[in-house]
């Protein structure tokens, strides 16, 4: 018959000792206890790692034999004056005790036990914490840099337009008539040179007078109202019927939404650059299909230009948005590249997003979403 050993129980005492030390060594941050003369009573593990120090060395003595002689007596004056009023006490300081340059927020409070005064302090570690603010202080200072230059070359942009704009249309107008006056007079070879130039002139034209449109477009103030898109596209496409018929195009209209807070001069012209894009980029011989639709979600409303086009590489989507950016030859798909950056800027100006699905020689969906207010 084996006889069961009797287990010993700890005192009370000896139970909440040992309890105490297990919560305090479970901490993760530094936390110590001095008495009224300023020697440790008590330390958990973190403190001890954090001075590389041991309890043994640390318990029943001052801070004095760690610290360099003006630390110690600040640190002692400011102890002195915690144990006097019991006022706490909250300080940053710049560690130089073991992690140099280690960011520490120093907690210390009184407490009384029977009469007498001790100091709590607990020791944070926000070393982490003030680098990411660092780093976040820099990109925002980055991100303003970057604004005031995109502002400065919206500026540039519509200055240079605005300049150039007049000259070329001189240098057309006296082209025509020099073609006009001498083109009897000329070769094929001449004829196909002066085709150049005038062509060429004509395309900068275009670029120039888009150019200037954009950047009045993104510079101007939105002047939002309730906007009913339905008529609004209906309004656009009977305006652009001619380029419809042209092309043979068919149309499907889903239901549109007929209030949405927005500027409707600008979002007009979005949905003009991207059903003019669905009409134009398609494959020879094919006929135009134009889908536009709309979801309403519970705080924007999302937008649908789809249509059965020569559709966009995949690892040219991110490329898409950017200005003169055209993944097609000029004699093939004529334009400026500046009709989809537009569509980005104006609808990011209405806090809202614009993307697109596409798959080679099928089609692409562009989507853009307008917040509700």
């Amino acid at each position: 018959m084996v006889k069961n050993k009797s287990i010993q129980r700890p005192s009370k005492e000896d139970f909440f000792k040992e309890f105490k030390s297990s919560i305090l060594n479970s901490m993760l941050f530094p936390v110590y206890v001095k008495n009224q003369n300023l020697e440790y009573s008590i330390v958990n593990d973190a403190f001890c790692e954090y001075l590389g120090l041991n309890r043994k060395a640390l318990i029943g003595n001052t801070c004095e034999f760690y610290m360099k002689p003006n630390d110690w007596l600040k640190t002692k004056s400011i102890d002195l004056a915690i144990l006097k009023s019991g006022t706490p006490y909250k300080n940053e300081n710049v560690s130089s005790i073991k992690q140099k340059g280690s960011n520490m927020i120093i907690y210390k409070n009184r407490f009384t036990v029977q009469g007498a005064h001790f100091i709590i302090g607990k020791m944070i570690d926000v070393t982490n914490i003030k680098s990411l603010e660092s780093s976040l202080k820099l990109k925002n200072q980055k991100l303003e840099e970057y604004i005031k230059t995109n502002n400065e070359l919206e500026n540039f942009a519509y200055y240079a337009s605005h300049d150039l704009k007049s000259p070329l249309q001189n240098i057309l107008n006296y082209s025509n008539l020099f073609a006009d006056s001498i083109s009897h007079k000329l070769s094929d070879q001449e004829k196909t040179y002066l085709d150049f130039i005038l062509n060429g002139t004509k395309r900068m034209k275009n670029t120039v007078e888009a150019l200037l449109n954009f950047s009045l477009s993104i510079n101007q103030k939105l002047e939002l109202r309730n906007t009913n898109i339905f008529n609004l596209v209906n309004d656009l496409l009977a305006d652009i019927n001619f380029s419809l018929k042209s092309k043979e195009s068919e149309l499907e209209i889903d239901s549109l939404p007929t209030c949405v807070y927005c500027d409707p001069e600008i979002i007009r012209n979005v949905f003009q650059n991207l059903i003019s894009n669905a009409i134009k980029f398609v494959g020879k011989g094919k006929k135009p299909k134009v889908k536009i639709s709309s979801i309403n979600l519970i705080d924007r409303h999302v937008f649908s230009i789809s249509d059965n086009g020569i559709g966009i590489p995949k690892d040219k989507l991110n490329e898409i948005f950017e200005i003169f950016k055209k993944l097609n030859l000029q004699n093939e798909y004529p334009g400026t590249g500046i009709g989809l950056s537009f569509c980005k800027k104006a609808i990011e100006k209405h806090d809202g997003e614009i993307w697109l699905e596409s798959e080679l020689g099928k089609g692409t969906t562009f989507f853009f979403s307008i917040p509700k207010r």
